[in-house]
C-alpha cells in the first residue's frame, strides 16, 4: 500500500544480474524503502552492499527482478527506446562519476538544453535557463561554451546537477556524488546539494559509504548489508543508539578527531560472496554477538522505538547490551 507521505517507495524490490558464467547474483534482496516528501535520506554500507544497484533500479535505469517502485503515485518503468513520461523524468539520477556521464565531446551548454528542449521551451529560453542553473550551482555563464575536460571534478559534479535540475526534478537520487572528489569539493558539492533541496522542495535519496557525511545532512538514514536493509531510523538515532550490529560496526570503525588518539575498530572478516549468501542473517559470520539461531533464521525488520531494525537479538530473540 502506497504511503500518502511517500513520495517515493520500494515494496520488496530485488535486482538480479544474470552473469556470463550463467550463474545469478541478487544484488538487491527485498529492499522495503520510503522516501518522505521534502526529507534527505543517507543510504549507507560498504562497497559491494548494493546501494547503487538499488538507486539505479529506483529510477528505472535497472530492472527489478521482484516487487514494485512507486512515484508519486506512479508505477515506475525500466527505461526503454520509448519516450518517457513527463511524471517520471521528475525522477532523476545523478551519478558518482562527472565525466563518464557527461559527453566529452559536445558543449555544456547542448547537454543542458537537450532536456529542456524536451520540455516543450525554444533553444533561445533553453539557453537561458541553463546559464541560470549554472549560476544556481556556482559556475559561470561560460560554462556553457565550454566541453567537460575543461573543468575539475567538483566543477563537473556542479555541471551534473544542474543538467538533473533542468527537468524541475521533485526527487534526485544521488549515487556516491561526492566519492572522487577532494575533501573540500566534497563538503562543497554536499552542501550544495542540501541548499537545493530545501530551497527547491526537492527530495533527495544521498548514497553513500562516509556516515561522517550522511550524518550531517541526512534527516533518516537506512544502513544496507549485501543487499538487504538492516536498520532504518533518523539519522541521529542510529549515530547516537544503533541497533543492529552492523550498523554498530561501521560508526566504530569511523576516525573521531577528538585528542584521545583512538584507532577506529574495523570490521571483522571480508563481506561474503552475494551469489552464495550466508543462511540466517547475513552478518553473522562478522558478526561478535551472533548466536546459533542467528545461522538458521533470517530475520524481519521490525518497528520498535520508532525506528526499524532486523536484528534477532533486538527483536525476536532477546535484547543483549551494545
Amino acid at each position: 500500500m502506497i504511503q500518502p507521505e511517500a513520495i517515493l517507495q520500494l515494496d520488496n524490490v530485488s535486482v538480479t544480474y544474470k552473469r556470463t558464467d550463467r550463474t545469478r547474483l541478487t544484488a538487491v534482496s527485498g529492499v522495503d524503502l520510503t522516501l518522505k516528501r521534502g526529507e534527505i535520506l543517507g543510504l549507507v554500507g560498504e562497497s559491494g552492499c548494493g546501494k547503487s544497484t538499488l538507486g539505479k533500479a529506483a529510477v528505472g535505469i535497472l530492472p527489478t527482478s521482484e516487487g514494485k517502485i512507486t512515484f508519486d503515485g506512479l508505477p515506475v518503468i525500466p527505461l526503454s527506446r520509448s519516450v518517457r513520461s513527463k511524471e517520471l523524468l521528475k525522477l532523476q539520477l545523478i551519478f558518482q562519476d562527472p565525466y563518464s556521464s557527461l559527453n566529452p565531446r559536445r558543449k555544456i551548454g547542448n547537454q543542458l538544453i537537450d532536456g529542456l528542449i524536451n520540455s516543450d521551451v525554444d533553444n533561445e529560453e533553453a539557453r537561458e535557463t541553463s546559464a541560470k542553473l549554472l549560476e544556481r550551482v556556482g559556475l559561470p555563464r561560460s560554462t556553457l561554451s565550454k566541453y567537460t575536460h575543461q573543468f575539475s571534478g567538483g566543477q563537473r559534479q556542479r555541471i551534473a546537477i544542474a543538467r538533473a535540475l533542468t527537468l524541475q526534478p521533485q526527487v534526485i537520487i544521488a549515487d556516491e556524488p561526492i566519492s572522487a572528489l577532494d575533501a573540500s569539493a566534497q563538503a562543497q558539492v554536499a552542501n550544495l546539494l542540501v541548499e537545493l533541496v530545501q530551497e527547491l522542495g526537492m527530495s533527495m535519496v544521498f548514497i553513500s559509504h562516509d556516515l561522517s557525511v550522511v550524518r550531517q545532512i541526512s534527516d533518516r538514514t537506512a544502513v544496507m548489508y549485501l543487499g538487504k536493509i538492516v536498520e532504518i531510523a533518523e539519522t541521529e538515532k542510529i549515530w547516537n543508539d544503533p541497533r543492529h550490529p552492523y550498523t554498530k560496526a561501521l560508526i566504530h570503525a569511523i576516525p573521531r578527531p577528538d585528542g584521545k588518539g583512538l584507532i577506529p575498530l574495523e570490521l571483522s572478516g571480508d563481506v561474503p560472496d552475494p551469489r552464495t549468501p550466508p543462511t540466517g542473517c547475513r552478518f553473522h559470520p562478522r558478526c561478535a554477538v551472533s548466536v546459533a539461531e542467528c545461522t538458521i533464521m533470517e530475520p524481519k525488520m521490525s518497528l520498535t522505538d520508532d525506528r526499524w531494525s532486523s536484528c534477532l537479538l533486538n527483536n525476536e530473540l532477546r535484547k543483549v547490551g551494545s
